[in-house]
């Protein structure tokens, strides 16, 4: 077959193999960093919904977002990445760690002996080509009194985030959810203080909740607090569920990740290392690759190629053929 034949049945094969629709994709940790948690506070049930678009989470829980490649063709991006958890899981928690911050000793779940806040998730969606991405995220919250069947109160939490040119070690689509869910918390966090909201649900606590949105979001404030709740232990032990606990040696999670879930840096954090291994394995065999099929290019045609990936960028390296050449045993 000769050489441009070959390049058009490569270039059909990219075709039919390329994603066409967002239920190929990969995955991401859906994440969030959670405000300090206060104690002492009136108990309440947290309970979850999944009320998103069916084409974008409705119908199928992981699916949060969509990348576009060449020719905005879309592939998608789900969550559970390393085993972590989807939306049901992700938003339920966010929801009580926020109402922690705010005093209430929140708990997932049903418990008919509770006070109910539902967390209706109509949106957690990420669209983007490259580094300018946009995330959404909005929920309804009712509150139901023990052993209500019609919410007490009703409001919503909404935000947005856009991120662009993102140059950090995460996967941009993680950063820009955990964004998204930053602006949703300081959003609750000011709910919680409404008059409606307190009708419905006393017992917030106003100090709690203004010192949680003056160092939310602010790393060192949000660390120093972290080391004056652990005492001497520091940051390692700051809570019992696990946040803001460190699982290096040195008792310190890398520069930005300070406050960010134990189990949920651990499980991709450790992973670091190997990934540059393998990332340097792949490199040295593309490497050795292109080095073969040059030499045997120069060396059995007489064409010079330029010294480094010659053979990724041209179609030189590929021999002319024909039904003839079978006994000559090379490109003639």
């Amino acid at each position: 077959m000769h050489r441009s034949a070959a390049v058009a049945c490569a270039a059909l094969a990219l075709v039919f193999l390329a994603p066409t629709s967002a239920e190929a994709g990969r995955k991401v940790r859906l994440m969030y960093e959670a405000p300090i948690a206060d104690s002492g506070g009136p108990a309440v049930a947290v309970t979850f919904q999944n009320a998103r678009e069916e084409k974008k989470g409705g119908a199928e829980l992981p699916l949060i977002a969509q990348e576009r490649g060449s020719y905005g063709i879309p592939s998608g991006i789900f969550s559970g990445a390393m085993k972590t958890d989807h939306a049901d899981v992700v938003v339920a928690n966010w929801a009580a760690d926020v109402l922690r911050a705010g005093g209430y000793d929140a708990k997932v779940g049903e418990d008919a002996s509770l006070p109910r806040v539902h967390v209706q998730l109509t949106k957690l969606w990420g669209d983007g080509m490259g580094p300018h991405l946009q995330f959404g995220f909005s929920a309804n919250l009712q509150v139901f009194a023990v052993g209500g069947s019609e919410p007490v109160w009703e409001g919503g939490v909404q935000a947005s985030q856009g991120v662009q040119n993102v140059i950090r070690m995460s996967d941009p689509f993680e950063d820009g959810f955990s964004q998204a869910f930053a602006e949703g918390t300081k959003a609750l966090l000011a709910l919680m203080l409404t008059p409606e909201f307190q009708a419905a649900l006393p017992g917030a606590n106003a100090e709690s909740i203004a010192n949680a949105e003056s160092i939310f979001g602010n790393r060192e404030a949000t660390i120093a607090a972290d080391k004056e709740m652990a005492g001497e232990e520091g940051a390692s032990a700051a809570s019992a569920d696990g946040h803001r606990t460190n699982c290096t040696e040195d008792g310190e999670l890398p520069k930005g990740w300070e406050t960010f879930d134990y189990d949920v840096y651990c499980w991709g954090g450790k992973s670091l290392i190997g990934s540059y291994i393998m990332g340097g394995v792949g490199v040295g065999l593309t490497i050795a690759g292109d080095q073969i099929a040059r030499n045997n290019t120069e060396r059995h045609r007489g064409i010079t190629l330029p010294v480094v990936f010659s053979t990724l960028s041209s179609v030189q390296h590929i021999p002319d053929s024909g039904p003839d050449d079978i006994d000559a045993g090379v490109a003639v």
